[in-house]
């Protein structure tokens, strides 16, 4: 198949014909198809350094392939991360761990992967078009009426392609879809994942993973889109993230990150219109109060809240040094 030569050609994988299969090959790759007469492996695992740049191609491009095979990759790569390299949890912490890793051609739906030419976005396994002047209009209402049904990450990304769409059909569209539609590329994403790669050199599997994001924005060979889905991903990524964001996880659960680490949200922040930089008055803002009451007079605490830069700007040296000692500075 046309479609099979091409997955695997771009994950690195190899084809056999079905007669001269390697006994091996669930254990060399993390995906094996079998459609007809050839056999496919996808993502090579038969090493630590294969395993790492499968990750980083599953992180970086997971999107430029059909979501089963995807599905059937993860699980795989997460049961060798656990049972090889010995984590207490999986790396893709979306799914849990199979070593069950052949799928049949029949079983993928290969007009699902991202860059498919699909006009709409896909939300809970539905498609919501925006195919027509029609169909945008009537996005750009149901979003506004039913806004808060969509998670965060989800509202920026409809928003986004409601926004792409009207713009091509001449489409005026409401405040709320413009509130949440990302403009451009945040110019100091390059800075994120910098501070990322700081904190990812004990963690091979991440490191990689941000190395070829970097790589692949440098080529600009990513979207905004693909680029905050996989800063998202690695943000996730354990023990990286415990280290690093601080993070909690109950079952597939990610809560927010710790305040005082000041680390931009790993999706958000790709975009300028949702990116917002933490300034050391937004973090004295964000302090609790009886925090701030050990240390300090109930006017003053007012007087803070109400005009915290001009307050800080003025304040002395050696109360200064005990907000900053309170923001984790």
């Amino acid at each position: 198949m046309e479609e099979l030569q091409k997955l695997t050609q771009k994950s690195g994988g190899v084809m056999f014909g079905r007669g001269n299969m390697p006994s091996d090959i669930q254990e060399k790759y993390a995906a094996v198809v079998i459609g007809g007469e050839s056999v496919c492996g996808l993502f090579d695992i038969s090493t630590p350094d294969k395993f790492r740049e499968s990750v980083a191609e599953i992180t970086n491009a997971g999107g430029d392939y059909p979501q089963e095979i995807i599905k059937v990759a993860k699980e795989m790569i997460n049961l060798i991360f656990m049972t090889k390299y010995g984590s207490q949890l999986p790396l893709f912490i979306d799914l849990g761990y199979n070593d069950h890793n052949v799928i049949y051609s029949n079983q993928i739906d290969f007009t699902k992967a991202a860059t498919g030419n699909r006009t709409g976005y896909t939300f809970n396994g539905k498609l919501l078009p925006l195919d027509s002047k029609v169909n945008v209009k009537a996005a750009c209402n149901f979003f506004k009426r039913y806004e808060m049904a969509f998670p965060g990450k989800d509202r920026i990304k409809f928003a986004t392609a409601i926004v792409a769409e009207a713009n091509k059909y001449g489409v005026e569209v409401n405040d709320v879809v413009e509130k949440y539609a990302a403009d451009q590329i945040n110019p100091n994403v390059m800075d994120l994942i910098d501070l990322r790669i700081k904190y990812a050199e004990s963690y091979p599997e991440t490191l990689s993973a941000l190395e070829l994001l970097k790589k692949n924005i440098a080529d600009r060979k990513m979207s905004a889109e693909k680029i905050a889905d996989a800063l998202a991903t690695t943000d996730t990524m354990p023990p990286f993230c415990y280290k690093f964001l601080k993070t909690n996880i109950i079952g597939s659960n990610i809560p927010a990150m710790v305040s005082s680490m000041n680390i931009p949200d790993g999706y958000a922040s790709v975009f300028v219109k949702v990116a917002k930089k933490v300034t050391f008055a937004d973090r004295v803002k964000a302090l609790p109060s009886d925090k701030l009451a050990e240390y300090f007079t109930p006017p003053f605490i007012e007087n803070l809240r109400s005009d915290t830069e001009r307050v800080l700007e003025n304040m002395p040296e050696t109360m200064k040094d005990i907000i900053k000692r309170l923001v984790g500075e």
